[in-house]
């Protein structure tokens, strides 16, 4: 890899193509035995090609490299150029690299077009180019106005959303995926399909599973939606004990004296502030909740509408028992 990057460096990418095709079908099997028996697009490679925090796998190709990669060695190495074949020849090299950095910043809108001494003067100019190019590719793949792909997409760009592509496993604690598992959140990270077609859901026995697995991380009935609710609540938990703090969990009969009185407190932490206890209720958001509407999606939305019903529904009720009440 290290070798195939400095050829890129090296050499313009119209006299290698070969190479690059080869290096991308290399790439383009490893990553389809990835998947698995999945079919992915052009579009979908682009999207892998991406850096994590920008949706993506952070598996670059040799296509998308190639320019950025080229561009920025023959603008770092000018100064050095000159000096080997003698000042005079400046204003050739200058002319020589010209058409190539007018290839790459035509490419671009014209807000995030560029100058050579600002390349030449960054600390890191090919991660500088990819960056721009990255971000060219991503408004690209939102601006086809796929709605469910969007919504993956800018899912996929939320802060830590990728943590676990480039986490070491550690299986002594149990963090580790098998094969069936990462190829599961892998598919559902890029918006492909998980099963085969879809079916009643075993858990809830209501809804439709979709073939996307996106009912999966929603479903009430002891689906993904519960065990991270519970996940959740066990960790706070935990975190307050280790704390030393005075901390329930699930304690009931806050708001009634009814057996089946409502629990605002999956956590319930006492003496938090000027002696009050503090009710924590933990809320687990869909966050695809509003794939089916053709607008225009923020993200945290169903989060936002989640925490208003939670305070609607116990807010009152606890403060006028001098409780503290805090949606999480």
């Amino acid at each position: 890899m290290p070798r195939f990057n400095f050829q890129l460096r090296v050499a313009h990418p119209d006299s290698i193509p070969e190479s690059i095709k080869q290096f991308d079908d290399v790439m383009f099997a490893a990553v389809k035995s990835l998947f698995g028996n999945c079919s992915l697009t052009t579009v979908d490679m682009d999207r892998i090609s991406l850096p994590i925090s920008q949706s993506g796998f952070g598996i670059a190709s040799a296509r998308t490299t190639a320019l950025p990669a080229h561009l920025a060695s023959r603008l770092q190495s000018l100064d050095l150029q000159s000096q080997l074949l003698g000042h005079a020849n400046t204003e050739i090299l200058h002319a020589r690299v010209a058409p190539l950095f007018n290839s790459f910043n035509t490419q671009l809108p014209e807000a995030q077009r560029f100058t050579i001494a600002q390349v030449r003067e960054s600390s890191g100019p090919q991660h500088m180019l990819a960056s721009l190019r990255n971000n060219m590719l991503l408004q690209e793949l939102l601006s086809t106005r796929d709605v469910p792909r969007d919504r993956h997409v800018i899912e996929s760009c939320l802060k830590d959303s990728g943590g676990w592509l480039d986490m070491f496993p550690l299986p002594e604690k149990g963090l580790v995926f098998s094969a069936k598992e990462w190829r599961c959140a892998a598919r559902f990270r890029l918006g492909k399909p998980i099963y085969s077609q879809p079916i009643t859901c075993p858990c809830c026995k209501k809804a439709m599973l979709d073939i996307y697995g996106i009912h999966a991380t929603y479903c009430q009935g002891e689906g993904d939606c519960t065990a991270r609710h519970n996940m959740v609540r066990d960790a706070l938990f935990d975190a307050a004990k280790e704390g030393h703090m005075q901390v329930e969990r699930e304690r009931g009969f806050l708001l009634s004296d009814d057996v089946s009185g409502e629990k605002p407190a999956d956590i319930l932490l006492h003496n938090w502030s000027h002696a009050q206890d503090l009710c924590v209720d933990v809320c687990i958001a869909n966050s695809l909740e509003y794939s089916s509407l053709n607008r225009t999606f923020d993200s945290m939305e169903p989060l936002n509408n989640k925490e208003n019903t939670k305070r609607a529904k116990y807010g009152h009720s606890c403060a006028s028992r001098g409780l503290l009440f805090k949606p999480f």
